[in-house]
């Protein structure tokens, strides 16, 4: 009877020793886990990538979203670079990338693409087919100076085929829903304006049509006449001998000066005859000069009768 209470007694020793086992065990864990308080400390830099919608036809539309969050303390926002390869999809508008600094050191970048396939590698003879796309890169540099590289992966993309049964049936129709693509499609753009373009090319058409007049005008004008050239001028008066032009004065002294250019004339014979060695002729010239009246027209013309035969002889003889 006495058993029980040392029995009791016993379980409630085992008992106690049992919990005190597994407080230890539990204590150990927390303590190995970091004190059992708080989370682990959030990531630097953190990326996900998002396509919408998951699953397009052929044709759609496809936008690509890459969110990135950091913390301004570690990372430096302005250098952080996304690059993004889609092929065989192709960009229909540049990329879009915004920013937005929150509270505290928290910082968020976004980056959008618009995206479409047209080609062949995006369609299947299956009802629809699994893409998975290259991953992103993601570079960046601590605030420690040092460049660091991520890849953030796509999710998978799903392209239906626009002539599978499934898609006919979703859309209700018994015909392909070919107009749904039409949608998706860009509008339609010109890199330049039609009506400018007509203007530029009438102005052009214009400008080219008063340049071909203006050479025809030009190719049809008459060759200018030259100007005859001018007469060459007369030869020069051949250069008398001495004695012939004071001769010559002789004749016309009375025509121009009267008695005063009568006797210069016949000084100037006589000083020309007595060069010439003709003493007489000399003589007679100086004794018509200064004689006491005038010499008239009959005696000076009757002297220069005389005297040029001799001068003519003179010159003969030393032309010979």
């Amino acid at each position: 009877m006495r058993r029980r209470p040392d029995v009791s007694r016993r379980g409630l020793i085992a008992g106690a020793a049992l919990l005190v086992v597994v407080v230890g065990i539990v204590a150990g864990v927390l303590v190995a886990s970091g004190g059992g308080s708080g989370s682990s400390p959030p990531k630097a830099i953190q990326a996900r990538g998002a396509l919408l919608p998951g699953v397009v036809l052929f044709g759609d539309t496809l936008t690509a979203r890459l969110d990135v969050t950091l913390d301004r303390s570690k990372i430096d926002p302005g250098s952080v670079r996304v690059q993004a390869g889609f092929a065989p999809w192709k960009p229909v508008a540049p990329p879009k990338q915004i920013r937005r600094d929150g509270s505290g050191s928290s910082t968020y970048i976004g980056k959008t693409y618009v995206l479409r396939c047209l080609e062949g590698a995006c369609t299947s003879q299956n009802d629809s087919v699994v893409e998975d796309l290259d991953q992103a890169r993601v570079s960046y540099v601590t605030r420690d100076g040092k460049h660091r590289v991520m890849k953030v992966r796509w999710p998978q993309l799903i392209v239906d085929s626009r002539y599978a049964q499934k898609t006919l049936s979703a859309a209700g129709a018994t015909a392909a829903p070919w107009k749904a693509a039409l949608f998706s499609l860009p509008s339609l753009t010109y890199s330049i304006s039609p009506s400018l373009l007509v203007a530029l090319l009438l102005i052009g058409g214009l400008a080219l049509l008063l340049a071909a007049g203006a050479l025809v005008h030009l190719g049809r004008r008459r060759p200018e006449v030259e100007a005859a050239p001018a007469p060459p001028p007369p030869p020069p008066a051949p250069v008398l001998p001495p004695l012939e032009r004071a001769l010559l004065l002789l004749e016309l002294s009375e025509r121009v000066d009267g008695a005063g250019d009568q006797r210069r004339a016949l000084e100037r014979v006589a000083d020309e005859l007595t060069r010439r060695g003709e003493t007489e002729l000399a003589k007679r010239a100086r004794a018509l000069a200064w004689s006491e009246r005038a010499p008239g027209t009959e005696q000076t013309m009757e002297f220069a009768a005389s005297a040029r035969p001799k001068v003519t002889e003179a010159t003969d003889a030393i032309s010979s």
